[in-house]
């Protein structure tokens, strides 16, 4: 019995081409704005997260200053109160379980000339015996920082590629506030969420201590959990330590410690939020597409009138003609889903791609080393279908109630 309603759906729907498909034009604008917003958006999240994982899975780092980046109700909370962070901090943290390596950095903007070129530039001062270990990127030519070397410096990709007009190659001479360093090594690009190391310079620390005049005062500590360490253990100890060595509580602390957890945690969360807006606005999209069914639909029932009416003469029930419908109109939505789904996909991919030209053209932005996908999740795919489907019937069902309770004699006389 059911299969002959949906062969009796399926052949009405045949009859009216042309309107059939302009409804489900609607319902397929719906969907692939849902499945290509929301898939970029996700595509865009798996890449950064998957990023996070592959450089700083690891790493603990510790900044001065409290801030808080929760999205809950009620919103977050930042704490102006900020800190300095010293070697006292830095012995503390390395007293910590599962800490392998601790290191402090100063972070400064200089002005650094190359011939008759000169560019603002962030300069780090590093400590060269655990650069390599702190700093997990790629050396495209020459080394890493050794503890001998003084007025040396390690470059990113771009400062030696696209910053100044000539390319800085090894052994290459730059002046930064006026002192004269010699490049050793340059960086393979980072490129995507840690591009900034790709405009940066790298000094030995105590030189930039000495040749600056810059205080003990640390930027950033940087910690590195030792192999299948607790990196969220690991986080909650510094947080406990170092509040008891600043003599604060937990909830007064001058200083936020953020662990790879956190970072992923800020991501979802921002994504997640992007996601439900664009959601949301796309939804409208859908919500006209079913208009435009219950539209079609009540077409369909005005005209079939005297069909509707010999159904019922012949032993048809008022169940059997509202099933009918409802199949009708539940397949607009399936199909309008399934086409949906393949356009959204797309659409998503068209988008990320017009985002990397545009990101490529404009020269203080990150440059990615990989463009993200569209994620094509089974739970979103499922979601559009069962969505547009159920879209579908909620948007056949007034027509198919009122083609239901039409009277026989009364549909047969219709003209």
């Amino acid at each position: 019995m059911l299969k002959d309603l949906v062969l009796l759906a399926a052949h009405s729907l045949a009859s009216r081409k042309l309107r059939t498909s302009l409804t489900i034009l609607g319902v397929v604008i719906g969907v692939a704005a849902i499945i290509g917003l929301i898939g970029a958006v996700q595509g865009i999240s798996d890449m950064i997260l998957g990023q996070v994982e592959k450089f700083q899975s690891d790493t603990i780092t510790v900044v001065p200053g409290a801030f808080d980046m929760s999205f809950s109700m009620g919103g977050g909370s930042s704490d102006t109160s900020i800190s300095k962070l010293t070697d006292k901090d830095v012995n503390e943290i390395e007293k910590i379980a599962g800490v392998s390596i601790v290191t402090g950095v100063i972070q400064d903007k200089m002005t650094v000339e190359y011939r008759d070129e000169k560019k603002s530039l962030t300069i780090l001062g590093v400590d060269p015996q655990n650069m390599n270990e702190i700093y997990p990127y790629d050396i495209s030519d020459g080394r890493f920082l050794s503890s001998p070397d003084q007025y040396s410096a390690l470059i990113g990709y771009s400062v030696a590629n696209d910053i100044f007009s000539d390319n800085v190659g090894l052994k290459k001479k730059l002046v930064i506030n006026g002192k004269e360093f010699q490049v050793v090594g340059i960086f393979a690009k980072v490129g995507g969420l840690f591009s900034s190391a790709d405009s940066m310079v790298f000094i030995p620390q105590k030189t930039m201590k000495d040749a600056f005049s810059k205080t003990d005062d640390f930027s950033e500590i940087i910690a590195k959990a030792e192999k299948g360490a607790d990196t969220s253990q690991i986080g909650s100890d510094i947080e406990y330590r170092l509040a008891k060595l600043h003599r604060v509580s937990l909830d007064k602390k001058d200083f936020t410690v953020i662990t790879p957890e956190f970072g992923k945690q800020i991501t979802e969360q921002i994504t997640s939020l992007i996601s439900i807006l664009i959601g949301g606005i796309a939804a409208i999209s859908l919500i006209v597409g079913a208009i435009g069914i219950s539209n079609m639909m009540f077409t369909a029932v005005m005209e079939r009138t005297r069909e509707i009416g010999m159904m019922k003469a012949i032993g048809a029930t008022s169940n059997n003609i509202l099933l009918v419908i409802l199949i009708e109109s539940g397949i607009v939505g399936l199909v309008g889903g399934l086409i949906g789904i393949g356009f959204g996909y797309v659409i998503g991919e068209g988008f990320l791609i017009a985002r990397q030209f545009a990101v490529s053209g404009i020269s203080f932005a990150p440059k990615q080393t990989q463009m993200p996908h569209v994620a094509l999740t089974p739970e979103l795919v499922g979601f559009a279908l069962a969505f547009s489907f159920i879209i579908g019937l909620l948007a056949g069902y007034f027509p198919a109630r009122r083609a239901s309770k039409l009277q026989p004699v009364e549909a047969l006389r219709y003209e």
